[in-house]
């Protein structure tokens, strides 16, 4: 996971003085639950991050006593609704206006300031500069033409525009402005607010990672399988921290199919022997996120208020007769990649166009089902089932059979379509010879026939 590292590097006029810098920087997991370094991009307030990282830089503490009583320690605001811009986060915008609005220094006098801003402008001692500074100090038109006529008697002004005519840099010096010292600084500086470089400290780890609490221990991890693979539910879980144990707590619809991939994400990474609710380590966490199965959020990750932890819940399956259901498989209307990767498990060429590929996939598609038939044949000899009408809010759970098998759902589709009597009962006993296992596969990958919707047992099946 990511987080910022901040640093205060040297201003390109002025050296002495320091700007905020930041990167982009991978972590690991134990820094941001054991140590409070902030998780980047994982779903926390930027709101609430923006808000303390302004308190933070606006801390009585940092301002520096001598430059604020003369006005060079100044609070810093910002408003975030006047610079929009989609492809930088709002959190970044707002380091970028402190590095473009405010110097960071160790330590700074008004005197060595007042000297930094005269060997700046002495440095640059221009028609343009001097230019600058007269408006400054004198202003409107008849002012400035009276100050310049007591430098030069043959100056003759009648407007603005005439001040063009005359190098002032040749006429005046840097002493003629003596006395003028807020406006020499004002000119000679790109900005003239000052904090103490001590703002580090306050907002990172010793790595210089951005930091703004001492630990997180609530969060959450979401189960979303593979994005290319259309059998895994997801299921997001609320997580609480103890030490370096974690406890995740789903949340629960009333769905079997969902409940039983609960089960299985239990029994590959619980340390206990918790079947819904489990344990694991922070080592075991970065594992899980390190397979790309889990994703973590910090929702409830708000430096204004006290940490509270996520709420889980379980939805309460109804009493009902047990319904059978076949889950997604491929169709036509997958994405190439989809099925590319179920041809490469099963050490299939993935060249050639899409139909290509779709005709691979119902060729596939005949040899599994020949090669988990007996299988097949075994289950649904024993145990019968009804075909009943489809109920788009029925609960269903998935027929237990091949689970060891990444494409049960196509291999089932095709079975049912074979046994299936009557349009009605399922059995093994009955099979459809009208037509071949390719043209099945390929009718079903194309969505020109569609298996039924729900089945129930048949009284008297052997379980």
């Amino acid at each position: 996971m990511q987080t910022f590292r901040l640093n205060l590097i040297p201003d390109q006029r002025f050296p002495r003085f320091k700007r905020l810098a930041f990167q982009k920087v991978e972590i690991p997991l134990a820094d941001v639950l054991l140590h409070g370094v902030h998780p980047w991009d994982c779903g926390s307030s930027i709101h609430s991050l923006n808000s303390k990282f302004v308190q933070a830089l606006n801390g009585e503490k940092l301002f520096l006593t001598e430059l604020k009583e003369f006005g060079y320690c100044n609070d810093f605001n910002y408003c975030s609704d006047h610079d929009y811009n989609r492809n930088v986060s709002v959190f970044e915008r707002l380091m970028v206006n402190i590095s473009d609005s405010i110097y960071f220094v160790e330590d700074l006098k008004y005197l060595e300031l007042l000297a930094i801003a005269k060997k700046s402008l002495a440095d640059n001692w221009t028609h343009k500069t001097v230019s600058a500074l007269v408006s400054r100090v004198y202003g409107e038109f008849n002012a400035i033409r009276d100050f310049l006529k007591r430098k030069d008697k043959n100056i003759k002004l009648s407007g603005y525009d005439d001040i063009g005519k005359y190098d002032l840099s040749q006429i005046l010096t840097l002493d003629d402005f003596e006395g003028d010292d807020k406006v020499l600084i004002n000119e000679a500086l790109d900005t003239i607010n000052f904090r103490s470089a001590q703002f580090l400290s306050e907002i990172t780890d010793k790595n210089r990672h951005l930091k703004l609490t001492d630990s997180i221990e609530h969060f959450q991890m979401r189960f979303q399988g593979k994005l290319d693979y259309p059998y895994d539910q997801i299921i997001l879980y609320n997580a609480t921290r103890n030490a370096e144990s974690i406890r995740l707590y789903p949340i629960m619809p009333a769905y079997p199919v969902t409940r039983e991939q609960a089960k299985k994400i239990a029994i590959k990474w619980r340390l206990d022997h918790d079947r819904y609710c489990f344990t694991v380590d922070i080592k075991t966490a970065e594992k899980m996120l390190l397979e790309g199965m889990f994703h973590i959020l910090f929702p409830g990750l708000n430096y204004e208020e006290k940490e509270k932890p996520g709420t889980s819940n379980a939805t309460l399956c109804n009493h009902a007769t047990e319904k059978f259901e076949i889950g997604r498989f491929l169709r036509s209307n997958a994405p190439g990649n989809m099925v590319k990767d179920v041809l490469r498990k099963h050490n299939v060429s993935m060249t050639g166009r899409k139909d290509d590929l779709m005709e691979k996939l119902a060729q596939l598609s005949v040899r599994i089902y020949r090669e988990r038939e007996k299988e097949l044949n075994d289950y649904f000899g024993q145990n019968h089932f009804l075909k009943i009408p489809g109920n788009g809010q029925a609960e269903h759970g998935d027929f237990p059979v091949i689970n060891d098998c990444d494409m049960k759902n196509m291999a089932l589709a095709m079975y049912i379509m074979k046994h299936l009597r009557g349009n009605t009962i399922l059995e093994a006993s009955h099979c459809n010879d009208t037509f071949d296992l390719f043209s099945l596969a390929n009718a079903l990958i194309k969505g020109e026939i569609y298996p039924p919707p729900a089945f129930v047992r048949a009284p008297g099946n052997a379980i």
